[in-house]
Order: C-alpha cells, then structure tokens, then sequence
C-alpha cells in the first residue's frame, strides 16, 4: 500500500490578497511569502521525500507553488489533482468572504465526525466530504511505493483528523488508517 506525504504548503501572502481587493475564492490565487518558500526549500531536504515516485497537488497557487519548488528539486512532474482542494467555506463560489461566518463554519467543520455524514446539509462543505474526494484520489496513485502530496490543512484533517498542522509539516499517511476504529 503506498505511503503518502501529506504536506501543507507554506507561508501564504494573505496580507499582499487583501491589499489587492480580494474577496472570496479570490484567495485561492495567493502565493507564497519569500518565508513560505524558504520552507518548503528546506523541507526538499528532508531524506524521507526523496523516496517519492510522485507529486500530487492542490490547484491552488500556494499548493501548486510548494509542491513547483519539490518538482524542481527531485525532477518529479506535479500532479494537478482539483479534488485536493480546500475545504469549501461556501458551495456558492460567488458568496462574499466574511470573516466572521468563515471562521464559524471552519470551527464546524473540524468539529464534525469526518467518517459520518453531517446529519443536516450546510452551505459549506463537511469534512466527510472532503475526506471522500480526497480519498478516491489517493487511490488513484495507490500503485505508487511513495507520494507527495501538497495541500492544505483541511484535506489532512479530513485523512487524519489532525486539527493542527504546520506549514510545511510532512505527515506520512497510508490508506488503511481511514478504516475506522470500532
């Protein structure tokens, strides 16, 4: 069964977003801080990710760029995987971002039992949603010894129910650890 990297990208320019106007999905196209990619640069260093047959990414830019500096460092092609995205704090993609609400409905959703349907639906999405994306891309790349994946930190807690995850934190994560415990 292949062993997964589970990587968040690093450091955001979420600052450099909101100097722009963004609203709303808008903040899918941030890229990294010079802090971010001095990240994910020394994380290329990490022994375990030189094994990788594979990089699997996030369509979004700080994902896609964090996972740009692995390809050019171990010479793997990337991956685009769209359902590797973030969580949705909207299934509306032209509900405006406010702040407030964002953060209630991400207080929810790593609230919920990820192996369970919510038992009502919400605007946003559940992270057993998002788990069950996640999760038929994985077994797409399950012929692989080893893989990167660069996301973020809703998909891994969707996988590993880790609520907090550093910036270019690498957790290794294998398929059979979504069977659920009894």
């Amino acid at each position: 069964m292949a062993l997964f990297y589970l990587i968040r990208h690093g450091e955001t320019a979420w600052s450099a977003m909101r100097a722009r106007g963004a609203q709303g999905r808008d903040f899918n196209f941030v890229e990294l801080t010079p802090t971010g990619v001095a990240q994910i640069e020394a994380l290329a260093d990490d022994p375990r990710l030189r094994s990788a047959e594979a990089i699997l990414s996030s369509p979004y830019t700080r994902a896609l760029q964090s996972a740009a500096i692995l390809s050019r460092r171990f010479d793997l092609p990337i991956h685009i995987e769209y359902d590797l995205h973030e969580w949705l704090y909207d299934r509306d993609p032209y509900a405006l971002f406010v702040a407030d609400e964002v953060e209630r409905r991400r207080q929810h959703f790593f609230a919920f039992d990820r192996f369970a349907p919510p038992p009502e639906t919400h605007a946003w999405e559940s992270a057993f949603e998002v788990r069950a994306r996640v999760e038929a891309v994985l077994r797409a790349y399950a012929h692989c010894s080893t893989a990167i994946v660069m996301g973020h930190v809703g998909v891994i807690f969707s996988l590993t129910g880790q609520v907090k995850v550093g910036l270019g934190e690498i957790i290794e994560f294998q398929l059979e650890h979504l069977k659920r415990e009894t």
